[in-house]
């Protein structure tokens, strides 16, 4: 990036915050009652969607489960692994349940 589009970027990322802040009691004004959980429920679903999606994404090259399951033996191994945890908590489910 060059130093234009940097500045650039860091200056919305410094301005969303106060800006969606005043945007948000705007909002809060216009809408009540149930309308403004809706909303809120919205809004924190996709930021917190947004955050996850990030680190993810930005960790997946370094991940070694990624590395080892791109093949189909590691993936049928994963499954295996992933397909006994399953089970294992569904006995022990059932035996506290007795």
């Amino acid at each position: 990036m060059t130093r234009g589009q940097t500045v650039l970027l860091y200056g919305i990322f410094a301005f969303a915050a106060p800006i969606g802040i005043l945007a948000g009691a705007d909002a809060r004004e216009l809408l009540r009652g149930d309308a403004v959980v809706v909303v809120k429920a919205i809004t924190l679903s996709l930021a917190s969607g947004v955050f996850l999606y990030m680190s993810t994404m930005h960790e997946f090259h370094n991940a070694p489960l990624i590395r080892h399951c791109a093949t189909p033996r590691g993936f049928a191994l994963m499954l295996a692994g992933l397909l006994l945890t399953v089970g294992v908590r569904i006995i022990l489910g059932l035996a506290h349940a007795a």
